[in-house]
């Protein structure tokens, strides 16, 4: 019997995707399966060089909510599942369920509607459980205005991709540079 209760009490694994799409996953499978709806704008060069570069901030529709997707190098290093939660739910009854699924987070903060910290449950309007092994992963609950619940898994090698696709870019304007001194 106390086997049974202490695996009861082990902590859900933490999410590495969402809906098909996965931290890690490359452009290429993506939006082979995905309408992607893109996010960022063209406004300038350098804007462009990140996009071959292979950085995207995208959105896809989602069962009960959506997916915000980021690329970088061609590669998911940010996954965000965002749904609508109910006007006037109880954001520390979520944040509760949440802890009891995954387990005591890394780092928690409770903040009132203008951002300041709080420990007085009627004024928290935003609570952010941040887990930072096996994998990064936030959940954000927000009440008042957004009434949303936000979990968001950052791939392993985020700042690696991204440091590739800055190097890209940077390289890429350099040629544009030259090709225009020329």
């Amino acid at each position: 019997m106390l086997v049974f209760a202490l695996a009861a009490a082990q902590p859900t694994e933490l999410p590495s995707g969402f809906g098909g799409v996965t931290v890690g996953d490359t452009f290429e499978q993506v939006s082979a399966r995905f309408n992607l709806e893109n996010l960022d704008g063209l406004a300038t060069p350098w804007d462009a060089y990140l996009r071959e570069c292979g950085y995207r901030t995208t959105r896809v529709d989602a069962e009960k909510g959506e997916l915000l997707v980021t690329f970088n190098d061609f590669v998911v290093t940010r996954l965000s599942y965002i749904t609508p939660i109910k006007p006037g739910t109880d954001l520390l009854a979520v944040a509760d369920l949440v802890m009891q699924t995954y387990g005591q987070p890394d780092r928690a903060s409770m903040r009132s509607i203008f951002g300041k910290v709080t420990i007085d449950k009627d004024e928290v309007n935003f609570i952010t459980l941040s887990y930072r092994s096996p994998r990064n992963v936030d959940f954000t609950i927000s009440g008042r205005e957004l009434w949303e619940y936000r979990i968001t898994v950052n791939f392993e090698r985020e700042r690696w991709h991204e440091n590739n696709t800055m190097r890209c870019a940077r390289e890429k304007e350099k040629e544009a540079a030259k090709a225009a001194a020329q």
